[in-house]
């Protein structure tokens, strides 16, 4: 066989390194070294990923039960409307952002500028005065 012949061996040095595997073998182990890889990939992740699940439904669970109700609470206070603070998805995380807006841009669009509120500051400053 060409792959175990002297002139081969003395021609590469690897050969000489391994001492004398034939080149089958080294497919072989490079073949076996690679599926124990991804055997071992695959579990790894496979447990990464069951923990990640397991971490996001213990914070949705969370988020629903302590930041939802605050952010309900809230909105009701300012006397936002059912429909003002609707949302769209079920999603725990998705109500909370979706709220949070809702309150944002309610207290936006009645907080007043702070010239406006120079201006009335003025007006009932002369209306004590006169």
């Amino acid at each position: 066989m060409f792959w175990s012949s002297p002139e081969l061996r003395r021609a590469s040095p690897s050969c000489c390194i391994l001492g004398g595997v034939e080149g089958w073998e080294t497919v072989l182990a490079a073949c076996g070294g690679l599926v124990l890889g991804l055997g071992l990939g695959m579990v790894v992740g496979r447990r990464n990923a069951r923990g990640a699940e397991k971490l996001v439904r213990r914070l949705r669970s969370r988020v629903r039960a302590s930041v939802v109700p605050v952010l309900e609470g809230q909105a009701l206070a300012l006397g936002m409307s059912r429909a003002e603070r609707a949302s769209q998805s079920d999603d725990p995380f998705d109500v909370a952002v979706d709220l949070s807006v809702s309150i944002q841009k309610h207290q936006d669009s009645h907080n007043m500028a702070f010239s406006d509120t120079l201006e009335l500051s003025r007006s009932e400053a002369k209306g004590k005065q006169g």
